[in-house]
């Protein structure tokens, strides 16, 4: 289970599916991400990654909120061996428009960075295929939980299976633009419409 006080190696099919059909939600609706975000958070001093993590999600959500853009964004915490400990973010950003990296370097200092400038500790990078970007995410998954997402999600191509460490606490989430219940009700909408259409 995705939780916050859970010790994890690898992210489970449930979580993993989440990702996806968040993704996928989000490009159906018009709203692919465009951004993808990594922090390293030994590199700029994080020591409480739960922490970080829920209030630079926080200040990312009010801002796109102040910019009238939905909140639309996945993450994913991994910690490899070879890496360390850092956060990757895919997000949609208002079009034609890009995060200025000061106000990333902000946030993190809001979110608990000791260093949140130090060089090399958060990088930004255009998205133009975000379901590429999200297999590339989830390639913490066993390898039983990837060939399941391939067999469910058309759209998905797995990554060779890569492990990404040892999280206490929640590895992954969605916004609520496309979590769980946002998607039940779009889809929904959805259904509900084109039976109109037909009577």
């Amino acid at each position: 289970m995705n939780r916050g006080d859970r010790e994890t190696h690898v992210i489970d099919y449930p979580a993993a599916a989440n990702l996806v059909a968040a993704i996928l939600c989000a490009i159906h609706r018009g709203e692919a991400p465009n951004y993808f975000i990594t922090i390293h958070l030994e590199t700029i001093w994080a020591r409480r990654a739960q922490r970080f993590v829920t209030r630079f999600m926080k200040s990312l959500g009010d801002w796109l909120a102040y910019k009238g853009t939905p909140r639309v964004y996945v993450w994913v915490l991994e910690n490899p061996s070879n890496h360390g400990l850092h956060l990757h973010v895919i997000v949609r950003f208002p079009p034609g428009f890009a995060l200025p990296k000061e106000l990333a370097i902000g946030w993190a200092e809001k979110a608990g960075a000791s260093a949140p400038d130090a060089p090399g500790g958060i990088e930004f990078e255009r998205v133009y295929n975000p379901m590429r970007l999200v297999s590339y995410l989830l390639k913490g998954a066993e390898a039983e939980t990837l060939q399941r997402l391939e067999e469910n999600y058309p759209e998905f191509t797995a990554w060779d299976p890569s492990p990404q460490g040892r999280i206490v606490g929640k590895r992954c989430g969605v916004s609520e633009r496309i979590d769980r219940a946002a998607r039940f009700r779009y889809y929904r909408r959805i259904a509900l419409a084109k039976m109109r259409s037909l009577r």
